[in-house]
């Protein structure tokens, strides 16, 4: 996903000259890199996806017109992240922790590399939507 992030920021006409767009974005690749183990790590390459996505949406939401949150599909995918990772209530705090201090790194990668270009962000945005697939179950249009 990050990759195709940045080549959608890239390619929708970065206001920056795109060499100079893809130098700036690629400062954050050691974060991303970080990021990606640490995540698969705690919940492997599906649940990686998934929180990546809903950090996507959520940037989304917050940075372009014309959506919201769908809060249903916030609440599922956390549920589905969390259900069976733990063993008991110690455990269970500890790995939710964990779980949403990732989103919001994530969510702060993203919400960075959008206001590199919020015009281009957007733009990628659109392109996601007209796909209908990953981040798009988390918004809905307004």
């Amino acid at each position: 996903m990050k990759k195709i992030l940045i080549a959608l920021l890239c390619a929708t006409s970065c206001s920056l000259a795109a060499a100079e767009c893809d130098d700036t974005l690629k400062k954050l690749d050691p974060a991303w890199k970080s990021m990606e183990s640490r995540v698969k790590r705690l919940v492997g390459l599906s649940g990686q996806r998934t929180l990546l996505d809903m950090a996507f949406a959520q940037v989304a939401v917050d940075a372009c017109p014309d959506l919201a949150i769908n809060a249903k599909g916030y609440r599922d995918a956390f549920a589905g992240l969390i259900k069976g990772k733990t063993q008991n209530a110690a455990e269970h705090r500890r790995f939710e922790h964990a779980l949403m201090t990732d989103f919001g790194v994530y969510t702060g990668l993203i919400l960075a590399e959008s206001f590199i270009d919020k015009p281009a962000f957007c733009r990628s945005v659109d392109k996601v939507k007209a796909g209908k697939s990953g981040p798009t179950r988390f918004w809905t249009a307004r």
